[in-house]
C-alpha cells in the first residue's frame, strides 16, 4: 500500500511490468534472468554479479 499508493486489496500488474522492464534493460537474456529473479509466491529478488543465485 505504501509503495504503490493503492489499497492493498486491489490487484495490479504494475510490479510485474516494472520487473519486466528492468530485465529488458539490464539482463543479457531477459527470458532467462540472472539478476532479477522471481521467487514463487513471494515476489522478486535481485542477485548481484558476485552473488550466486
Amino acid at each position: 500500500e505504501n509503495v504503490w499508493q493503492m489499497p492493498g486489496h486491489l490487484q495490479t500488474r504494475a510490479p510485474d511490468q516494472f520487473i519486466l522492464r528492468l530485465r529488458k534493460v539490464f539482463e543479457a537474456d531477459s527470458a532467462n534472468p540472472r539478476h532479477f529473479l522471481t521467487i514463487r509466491d513471494m515476489g522478486y529478488r535481485f542477485v548481484s554479479k558476485g552473488e550466486g543465485a
